[in-house]
This record gives structure tokens, sequence and C-alpha cells, in this order.
């Protein structure tokens, strides 16, 4: 539904002062303005005007997003360049400004399908005797 406009507001704050009822105040705006608005409507902005004191609407609730729309953007850019970045190398092009659940929300939202990765240790060639040997002496004094 759209939101009342500054100057709708201001012309039902005029025709209240006057001494006009809500019922009175549509009549006038239908005939005059040609605006169509519902009695919920003009009630909730006198009752929130009379509260707040001010025209303007109230900041939506909710936490503020982590990223931009223009970043979530880059991030799928980055994606399409290279599909098979992963989360954890995302956060970092990210600066670690935010988490790897939080990436997959926003993949999510995109219809991308996110994968987390998995801890796989590498082992350099020069590296698997000795670990063959350090495993062998374990078994052998049952330390394992």
């Amino acid at each position: 539904m759209p939101r009342l406009s500054p100057f709708v507001k201001k012309r039902i704050l005029n025709l209240r002062s006057i001494g006009y009822s809500i019922k009175d105040i549509l009549k006038e705006l239908l005939s005059i303005d040609d605006l169509k608005i519902s009695r919920e409507s003009v009630e909730a902005f006198l009752i929130r005007y009379e509260r707040y004191g001010n025209l303007y609407n109230q900041k939506p609730p909710g936490r503020n997003r982590k990223l931009s729309y223009n970043e979530e953007l880059q991030l799928l850019e980055m994606l399409k360049k290279d599909p098979e970045l992963s989360l954890a190398d995302m956060k970092e092009k990210l600066n670690n400004r935010i988490s790897e659940s939080t990436i997959c929300r926003i993949l999510a939202r995109h219809e991308q399908v996110s994968i987390k990765t998995r801890y796989c240790q590498v082992i350099s060639r020069e590296n698997v005797e000795k670990r063959n040997a350090f495993a062998s002496l374990l078994l052998y004094f049952g330390l394992c």
C-alpha cells in the first residue's frame, strides 16, 4: 500500500486544524483533490502525528543490512567470474566483514546455491613418507 505523500499529510493537518472530522476530511480530499484514502489511513496518520509530532514516516523495524544491494551484486559478479569460489574466499575478499552464513543467506536470496567448504588437509608429496613413518610408530607403540 502506498504511503501518504507530505502534501496529503499537510492537507489533512490543515483540514483537521480548521475543525473537520475524519469523515469530512475524506470527503474534502475526494471532492477537491480527487484522492481516495481510507479512513484508517487518515486516522492512523493523525494518531502518529499526535504521538511523534512530525510528518515523516518512522524507520521500519529490523536490523540494518550488512551489505548494500550494490555490494551484494558485486558478490554475485565475483561468483560469476569464478564459480569455484568458496565461501571462505568470498569472506576474505569482503575483508571478513560478514560471516559465511550471511553469505549463504545472500546467495539464497539471489537464488544461488552455496556449499560450505570442508576441512581437507593437503599433504605435500615430500611429507607423505614422513607421515607414514610417524603413523607406523604410533601404531607400533599402541598410541592409536
